[in-house]
């Protein structure tokens, strides 16, 4: 039952995310034009993060560094508007170009495809039994 109530606050968290995005993404004024940041459907944040040119002769963990420094006010930015808590980011870096992807994802600890997927048959097996019964011709 503790699992459940979980799932729920996550499903909330969920929402919470889209709803705070979509109202952020209508005003022409926010920052999130200025970070160049897209979602998708899922709930996930993207942006590409350049360095610059001296930066690239330096090693893998400084351009690194580097790139999670430049990711600072985007960070402050969400969390700012309550993402804080519920995103976690990845870093990703871009082949062949001293571009960075930054992709912000939805935590999900409980919610996952496996405890939805056993709900799902659960449901599917008890349709069935009553479907069998209600049909059943004595």
């Amino acid at each position: 039952m503790k699992r459940l109530k979980l799932v729920f606050r996550e499903i909330s968290n969920y929402f919470f995310i889209h709803r705070t995005l979509r109202n952020e993404i209508y005003k022409p004024s926010s920052p999130w034009y200025d970070f160049k940041l897209r979602r998708n459907w899922y709930g996930r944040i993207y942006t590409v993060i350049s360095l610059r040119e001296e930066d690239m002769g330096e090693e893998e963990v400084v351009r690194n560094w580097k790139a999670m420094e430049m990711m600072r006010p985007m960070n402050d930015y969400l969390s700012k508007l309550g993402l804080q808590e519920l995103i976690f980011p990845s870093i990703e870096a871009i082949p062949d170009t001293r571009s960075y992807l930054v992709v912000y994802s939805p935590i999900f600890m409980f919610f996952t495809y496996k405890w939805a997927f056993t709900r799902v048959m659960y449901l599917i097996g008890i349709a069935s039994i009553a479907y069998i019964i209600a049909n059943r011709s004595w």
